[in-house]
């Protein structure tokens, strides 16, 4: 929103540098204006077919889920009373380029695994609130998860 937004460009950076993966940077000054934008537009910042997000606040992470959703992650930092130099605190508490970087390369390598098990939690229910309604392609999905 603020301090965190050069962060995030010199993560994106490096992690291209280094992995090759890209990363799209968006700032979001006040949570409640983007709330009161169309829908359209908020599809639009935050694109709903990259589930992939992360979120970098210094400070709290509260209600950043709903932004990065169930497949994203929130990193900020949440300790309060420490004092020392900026460069030192940031260094300690990884919300420099370098760890974001990492951080955002981790996300990306884990992310099939996550999405695999979000899917198989997500059949799962499926499979137990409404099995008699289930779509054919989805009831198909379910069948064969059980063999």
């Amino acid at each position: 929103t603020g301090s965190e937004v050069s962060l995030a460009l010199d993560a994106a950076r490096l992690l291209k540098e280094k992995h090759g993966e890209h990363a799209r940077v968006i700032s979001m000054p006040s949570m409640e204006l983007f709330r009161e934008q169309p829908q359209d537009y908020r599809d639009s910042v935050l694109l709903p077919t990259v589930p992939c997000r992360l979120s970098l606040e210094a400070g709290t992470t509260f209600g950043w889920k709903e932004f990065t959703g169930d497949l994203g992650s929130e990193y900020g930092i949440t300790h309060f009373g420490e004092s020392a130099p900026a460069e030192a605190l940031a260094e300690k508490y990884g919300f420099t380029a370098q760890a974001v970087s990492d951080r955002m390369h981790r996300m990306v390598a884990e992310f099939p695994a996550r999405f695999t098990a979000h899917l198989h939690r997500g059949l799962d229910a499926l499979s137990r609130v409404a099995p008699a309604n289930l779509p054919p392609d989805i009831g198909a999905l379910v069948q064969a998860r059980r063999r």
